[in-house]
């Protein structure tokens, strides 16, 4: 381990910090895979190289349960580049894998707000759908209202809002919505 350790301020090259993370990650050496990951994020030039290299180091923080530097990785990301779909797609999983079913919701609800049509309302509705596994039942209203706004005979909508009523085990609103 501290041969790699050595090694690892004077890697220059991509592949010098994979060939050392490699060895670390087979030897079971987590500190010394986690900095040549910390390493190459450092290294990395290319901004989408970068944005790579830093959702494998915050998913490398999830696999080994540190929660904490994932989340704080995986919140700078998303307060860097609010607009990647890429970065609110892998800190919504993140989120949701870690029951943190608010966090994925606002982040979902956020990106909608900003984003150009489909992603508006594919976004939305998939915030509606946690919404509704999670148990926020008119949070997921809320959110399947407005796009029911646009498209108000959508047949999936409607059933996604009425299964809102019927996972609530509140059938006299169940039957009130569809007899609107």
């Amino acid at each position: 381990g501290s041969i790699a350790l050595s090694m690892l301020p004077r890697a220059n090259t991509g592949g010098e910090i994979a060939d050392i993370r490699s060895a670390a990650d087979r030897l079971g050496f987590d500190n010394i895979a986690a900095q040549a990951l910390e390493r190459t994020v450092a290294m990395t030039r290319d901004p989408v190289e970068k944005l790579q290299a830093r959702i494998e180091l915050a998913r490398f923080y999830e696999s080994h349960n540190d929660t904490a530097r994932a989340q704080t990785e995986f919140s700078s990301l998303l307060n860097d580049n609010p607009n990647v779909l890429g970065v609110i797609r892998a800190s919504v999983d993140f989120y949701w894998r870690d029951k943190q079913g608010e966090a994925a919701i606002r982040t979902l609800e956020t990106a909608a707000n900003r984003a150009q049509q489909p992603y508006q309302n594919e976004l939305r509705r998939e915030a509606a759908q946690k919404a509704t596994d999670s148990g926020q039942y008119q949070e997921a209203r809320n959110l399947l209202d407005q796009l029911l706004a646009n498209d108000p005979y959508n047949g999936d909508l409607l059933a996604a809002k009425a299964a809102t009523y019927a996972r609530e085990n509140d059938s006299a609103a169940l039957v009130a919505f569809y007899a609107a």
